[in-house]
């Protein structure tokens, strides 16, 4: 079996030191920043400190190549795989503080797409911004466009990294379901579970998926993170023994994050084995109390 190496995530915990946070020299924080400190400043620490530390993390994560940048993507119905790729400016620049780049591009993003008139009736964008007709029925014309961002760019790509392998985002009765489910109950759940109660129209789904399945019940989740995550932690976390013994996780080393997370948040005695080694499984095993509860988790 072919062995691979791959680090083993681990929870670092936060070393605030011997020295007070209101002490922090500006010389201290490229030093800090450089040790993986991230020390917790105190309440009355100034906006211009609190920017510093986060404008000298972000810099160390570049520098060491752990800063990710997603690209934007706008797909391209009937056309699929093809997509377009939108270039704006990096919404990060080293010699501005990030949330002034942030405020400059949603200043620019507004000046550019929302005209300035003082009739709401010229656009329907400032219409719906101001909550303006908002009980009459929605305009079965067009939908606008993506607001455009000023000197953006496009160029057409292919994507065959997208996890809806067989298109059915762009079936015309998935889409005509959507829709109609948007113009009978709106957009948005309007809160959780807990608070607002299940969307009646998740209910159904879950059913549906349910039968399919040959299950008693489904339960749908809003991504495959949070499922990972959720359902590590509920499984592992209830399996007992007859004798109370807790149920025990034994991880691939190489899991997801998602997997990874949901391992911590149960509570359990866990046991990482080394990527694809069936023998290090075994000797795991072997270790672990007959009766008790075993979960292996591991992914392709």
């Amino acid at each position: 079996m072919e062995m691979q190496s791959c680090p083993i995530q681990q929870q670092q915990q936060m070393n605030d030191g011997s020295k007070n946070s209101n002490d922090i020299e500006n010389d201290d924080v490229p030093k800090l920043v450089e040790n993986g400190q991230m020390k917790a400043l105190h309440v009355n620490a100034t906006p211009e400190k609190v920017n510093e530390l986060l404008d000298e993390k972000i810099k160390h994560l570049k520098k060491n190549g752990n800063y990710r940048e997603f690209i934007s993507v706008e797909r391209q119905c009937g056309n699929f795989p093809k997509a377009y790729r939108h270039k704006s400016k990096k919404l990060y620049e080293s010699s501005h503080p990030a949330s002034e780049v942030v405020e400059t591009e949603m200043t620019e993003l507004m000046e550019s797409s929302l005209p300035l008139s003082s009739s709401s009736s010229s656009s329907p964008l400032l219409s719906l911004l101001s909550f303006e007709n908002v009980n009459e029925p929605i305009s079965s014309s067009s939908p606008p466009s993506p607001l455009p961002l000023k000197n953006k760019k496009k160029e057409e790509i292919t994507v065959w990294c997208n996890n809806d392998y067989l298109n059915m985002g762009e079936h015309p009765v998935v889409m005509e379901a959507m829709i109609d489910t948007i113009r009978r109950s709106g957009t948005g759940a309007g809160g959780t579970r807990n608070i607002s109660g299940t969307s009646e129209d998740i209910s159904n789904l879950e059913k549906e998926l349910a039968d399919l399945h040959d299950k008693e019940a489904a339960l749908v989740f809003s991504s495959g993170y949070v499922a990972n995550d959720t359902t590590l932690t509920t499984l592992c976390g209830t399996l007992l023994s007859k004798s109370n013994l807790p149920c025990h996780i034994i991880s691939d080393a190489c899991n997801h994050a998602s997997m990874v997370q949901g391992i911590r948040n149960a509570r359990v005695p866990k046991h990482v084995w080394r990527h694809n080694d069936l023998d290090h499984l075994k000797e795991i095993l072997s270790s672990i109390p007959f009766d008790a509860p075993k979960v292996i988790a591991f992914e392709s």
